[in-house]
């Protein structure tokens, strides 16, 4: 199946990093985002990459999350070279698990006029989630390319679209 990305809007693509390959279905997650970014870029639709950079200090989330979790190895926003911007592509980096939070998404986003944001990455039950309410609260049309998302777990994958789908956003499939 392929996508159509309706006019005036975005590919966001989240933490599709290095920190995050031990997820569920790695090997067809990773084979999906390449379909996706090939369609994406021969529609010629605009794509946002955003990374997770932990920076203590910056990344005010990190002392409660180690209370909860004990000691955070932190993320150093590298990449995976299938996912790796190219020069004409727009990319940010954040230091919690929203996309928008002290970042220039939206600032980008608005500049380009764009309405629908078209979301994926990892992981689907947090950074995904959180930056998808904030596209949603900011006014955004959010579309869930639900087959270009992973979580560390199927459970938690599949929890978070039953509970959000057509609530918070439309899913898609690739």
């Amino acid at each position: 199946m392929t996508i159509t990305f309706n006019p005036k809007s975005c590919l966001v693509l989240i933490d599709i990093q290095k920190e995050y390959k031990d997820v569920y279905g790695y090997d067809k997650f990773r084979s999906n985002i390449i379909k996706l970014l090939k369609e994406a870029r021969k529609q010629d639709v605009l794509i946002c990459f955003v990374y997770e950079k932990d920076v203590r200090g910056k990344s005010h989330w990190i002392p409660f999350w180690e209370e909860l979790n004990g000691n955070r190895k932190l993320d150093n926003g590298i990449p995976f070279r299938y996912s790796s911007p190219k020069q004409c592509e727009h990319y940010t980096i954040k230091h919690g698990y929203d996309a928008f939070f002290q970042t220039d998404l939206h600032m980008t986003l608005k500049s380009q006029g764009i309405e629908t944001l078209y979301m994926c990455g990892l992981l689907t039950g947090s950074c995904v989630l959180n930056s998808m309410f904030t596209g949603f609260n900011l006014g955004y049309r959010i579309h869930l390319i639900e087959n270009c998302c992973s979580d560390r777990t199927k459970t938690r994958h599949d929890s978070t679209i039953k509970n959000y789908s057509n609530y918070l956003f439309i899913k898609e499939k690739l």
